[in-house]
């Protein structure tokens, strides 16, 4: 994942793909299929900053840069992250509020 966009919904999706989803007329969220409240997805620029740091810890180029053989690879490290940073968050909030 190189730009990370949040829907109405709170479901986080890669800018080109949600982008495509919307352009083709869909107006729900593809994960949960409830309606779109609004169509503009929210850039999530913490998550990106996060992502990018992940890329430059580990030495690994970013996916835009990449021969097709080791994008496979760096979009499955990338999907890991974002999953483990939502885990982390839904955790913190659970924990925060006494969950």
């Amino acid at each position: 994942m190189r730009d990370p966009m949040i829907v109405s919904t709170g479901q986080m999706y890669e800018r080109s793909y949600i982008q495509r989803w919307i352009d083709c007329s869909n107006v729900t969220c593809p994960k949960t299929q409830q309606k779109l409240a609004n169509l503009t997805p929210t850039p999530d620029y913490v998550l990106r900053s996060l992502i990018n740091q992940w890329y430059a810890k580990h030495k690994i180029e970013q996916p835009s840069r990449l021969t097709n053989g080791r994008l496979k690879m760096a979009m499955a490290l990338s999907m890991m992250l974002v999953m483990t940073w939502q885990q982390s968050r839904l955790w913190s909030v659970n924990y925060r509020a006494g969950a």
